[in-house]
């Protein structure tokens, strides 16, 4: 989705009711000065009494570093040097976590205002974190470690120190240890929003740092049930209806946010990709009505409203079609002890799963397999990326393994919308929700063929996730559980 000029004639939202939500696709408001001397203004701050990894998560993904005008490399300064921005973006994403790594110092290490003291580059941001860290809440950790406090919403970071020259430093975000270290977001050379360390440190050695002071609570900001007095209009995604007229790419107005109101209720564009253009049909709005023509088998998958879609998606938001629907096998009742060989499975998943939020869920998740039929090393391997089997992120909070987006057909479930998220009654409950939406009619094809990289782009969209990284680390996880389950 795009906004073709500065006066484009488009419907303008803010909510109230929720604190605004990133994907890291795009720079938020505030965050794009390309002065990269001075202080960025950013929408979303951290609070040290309340460290959470999606509050974190968000923190990271406002900046939008892959695609930021501030962290560009470029010749800044005039002397015909082409300069990169690591320790820039380091210091925006500190400071909005009021756990600031500064980029200008007096002479005792302490941060001042812009142009009032020494700068600092990369090699000297090392130097700094050696004699003030400690002082400033840091503490050196292992690579471990690090991804342990970010996925707790505490600031981590990875520091280079280049005795030959430009040195390099990142940002730890939640996620996950991988043969490529920890997960990072970076600018530099090269600029990402959500990789790992050695994408950006190559063969370097990083020394990691965490700062664990304040407070680890697990849980995002609680939500104002009272709106102001005078609120502006949200968009709504509650009383979602499917739109009269025909509409195509550059559209513009409500028929358009009611179009894009219904793609996110179906679970193919996010809250946050609507927020970058309400009411404006561009090319992210284009993409989710082509994805879910070719989802319902609507041909061409031309992204062009028309009435055969129109038909598709009334039917899907009304239950009655759509790629995921009411009906179909309910939910699990009664016990599902199992016995011989399954009992065997059981007992082995519960050893791969011992100590995290999925413990003892080894017979639900055999049980599930064999009534959706389902891989049970897909699920496991999927639970591990989507959440670290329920030790990070929101999914934790939400009973939710595999990170599903609400969608009507899981109130069967008793699934509940949580903002854009599932939220379930119990995990058990949600464990069985990822079951059926992978039996179902949505990904049956992609399982049946063995085709987990066409899985996995509808599951977790290029346009918001490293599918290529999710596809290779579900296949090795894939074939090390499926040894281990047996």
């Amino acid at each position: 989705m795009s906004v073709r000029s500065a006066t484009a004639s488009a419907p303008s939202f803010r909510t109230a009711e929720a604190p605004p939500r990133f994907d890291g696709s795009k720079p938020a408001p505030g965050t794009t000065n390309t002065n990269a001397a001075q202080v960025t203004n950013p929408p979303l701050k951290g609070d040290p009494k309340n460290r959470n990894a999606d509050t974190y998560n968000q923190v990271i993904n406002q900046f939008g570093v892959g695609s930021n005008p501030r962290y560009t490399p470029r010749d800044s300064s005039g002397d015909g040097v082409r300069d990169t921005f690591c320790n820039i973006f380091l210091w925006d994403v500190t400071r909005a976590m009021g756990a600031e790594i500064p980029h200008w110092v007096d002479t005792n290490g302490n941060s001042v205002a812009p142009g009032k003291g020494r700068e600092m580059n990369a090699n000297s941001t090392v130097d700094w974190m050696h004699k003030h860290g400690e002082r400033n809440g840091w503490r050196k950790a292992t690579p471990e470690e690090a991804q342990k406090m970010a996925n707790a919403g505490h600031p981590s970071v990875a520091l280079w120190k280049n005795p030959r020259g430009i040195g390099h430093v990142a940002v730890v975000r939640p996620g996950e240890v991988t043969s490529q270290g920890p997960s990072s977001a970076q600018a530099g050379g090269k600029n990402f929003n959500n990789k790992h360390i050695k994408d950006g440190f190559g063969g370097a050695q990083p020394e990691y740092w965490v700062n664990d002071s304040g407070k680890a609570t697990g849980k995002p900001p609680t939500e104002p049930t009272k709106p102001p007095t005078t609120p502006s209009k949200p968009p709504s995604t509650g009383n979602v209806s499917v739109p009269k007229t025909n509409l195509r790419r550059e559209a513009e107005g409500p028929e358009v946010l009611k179009l894009q109101n219904a793609l996110v209720k179906l679970g193919y564009m996010t809250q946050a990709q609507v927020n970058t253009g309400p009411g404006i049909f561009g090319p992210k709005t284009e993409a989710a009505v082509a994805k879910f023509q070719k989802d319902q088998g609507i041909s061409p998958n031309s992204g062009i409203f028309g009435p055969k879609t129109r038909t598709a998606m009334t039917e899907a938001l009304n239950g009655k079609g759509g790629t995921e629907k009411p009906g179909g096998p309910g939910p699990v009742t009664g016990p599902t002890k199992p016995t011989g060989s399954d009992a065997t499975k059981a007992a082995n998943i519960d050893k791969i799963l011992k100590g995290t939020g999925l413990a003892g869920q080894g017979a639900h998740i055999v049980a599930m397999s064999k009534k959706y039929n389902v891989p049970p090393e897909l699920a496991l391997a999927m639970f591990r990326k989507e959440a670290s089997f329920m030790t990070a992120g929101s999914a934790v909070k939400n009973n939710n393994p595999g990170n599903l987006r609400f969608a009507e057909w899981e109130k069967q479930f008793g699934g509940k919308p949580n903002g854009n998220f599932a939220h379930f009654p119990d995990v058990k409950s949600g464990v069985e929700a990822y079951f059926r939406l992978l039996g179902g009619p949505a990904y049956r094809g992609f399982i049946d063929s063995g085709d987990y990289k066409g899985l996995i782009n509808k599951y977790a969209p290029p346009t918001e996730n490293d599918s290529g990284l999710y596809h290779k680390q579900v296949l090795q996880w894939m074939q090390e559980y499926k040894a281990k389950v047996g």
